[in-house]
């Protein structure tokens, strides 16, 4: 068992040092960022969630790029990381954001919205 769980040791320090080594980070977008910090410690995105109060779901979608972390979430992940919202990226919103939401669907014909 010991055997094991050292293997799986080398191989998250071994991963983690080529993710240091990475020199695409440095040019990469702030979701891209947020993920290579946290695969670099080896966290899971519960981990992340479950250390700066948030849930599982709200990382992935900062991961994906799907949202954008508030304000608030977006100092804790500063703290968590211990690097600036500079170095996270945190600092400059990118516009590509996909902001969906789902549409009203109105359940009376367009006829009767034109006739009044």
């Amino acid at each position: 068992m010991d055997r094991l769980l050292q293997k799986k040791d080398l191989r998250r320090r071994v991963s983690a040092q080529k993710l240091e080594e990475n020199p695409m980070v440095k040019n990469s977008s702030w979701h891209h960022i947020l993920k290579h910090e946290r695969q670099l410690r080896g966290w899971s995105q519960a981990d992340v969630a479950a250390r700066v109060g948030s849930d599982p779901k709200s990382v992935s979608r900062w991961e994906r790029s799907l949202a954008f972390p508030s304000p608030y979430f977006q100092q804790r992940l500063v703290d968590l990381f211990g690097k600036d919202a500079q170095a996270l990226g945190l600092d400059e919103r990118e516009t590509s954001i996909i902001c969906w939401r789902p549409c009203k669907v109105r359940k009376e014909p367009w006829s009767s919205l034109l006739t009044g």
